[in-house]
């Protein structure tokens, strides 16, 4: 019981200090929009949100390039599902590691381990891009090689998780969690106890 006090104070503490750096974003940002002139958006305001929609959405510009603008979107797209896995492990982080008695759950988790081998396949093909082709207008040092490595420890983190997450709750192998499940028979050797623990991190992580 003391553990889950600690879990939950913890994670308020994390959840706090976070939503302190996002005002100061958002806070930032604002006095940065104010610096600029005033608009006028009326009769311009549908054209506009369609360029924001097929920029940001339909991922046009990145497009331009078809080998570029197709990772770009597995990317983009990859993060956005992931942000649901993030959530179901804070939930079961809460709940003890229960799982959420929901329909179609197990077809959400083979979604979340698919999506983290697309994200991973991604960017491998773009540090193959950046440092082994070449490409002139891709720059080189070691930035942008950070930014690939932090991105494919987060996806580690995530399969990692699930894959303890299966030590602890003593669950068996299955089709729907192919990739945790082959990590999961790896490290067989680990305690449910120590499981837990790496699980909370890797969450944490993640």
């Amino acid at each position: 019981m003391m553990w889950q006090i600690v879990n939950l104070l913890l994670f308020l503490a994390a959840t706090g200090y976070a939503l302190v750096l996002f005002g100061r974003a958002v806070y930032h940002r604002y006095w940065y929009m104010k610096l600029g002139r005033p608009y006028d958006f009326r009769g311009h305001g549908k054209e506009r949100l369609k360029g924001f929609a097929a920029e940001v959405f339909g991922q046009t510009k990145p497009l331009n390039d078809k080998k570029s603008g197709v990772m770009h979107i597995v990317l983009f797209y990859g993060f956005i599902i992931l942000q649901f896995g993030a959530l179901d492990l804070i939930v079961k982080g809460l709940r003890g590691g229960v799982q959420p008695g929901v329909p179609g759950y197990e077809l959400f988790g083979l979604l979340q381990e698919l999506t983290v081998f697309a994200v991973l396949a991604a960017i491998g093909y773009a540090a193959f891009r950046r440092y082994v082709e070449r490409s002139p207008r891709l720059k080189r040092g070691w930035k942008p090689g950070i930014v690939v490595i932090l991105i494919a420890g987060l996806m580690l983190s995530v399969l990692l998780s699930l894959a303890f997450e299966r030590i602890w709750m003593e669950m068996p192998a299955s089709l729907f969690a192919p990739i945790s499940s082959l990590l999961a028979a790896g490290l067989k050797g680990l305690s449910p106890q120590l499981a837990a623990a790496f699980t909370y991190a890797g969450g944490f992580i993640s």
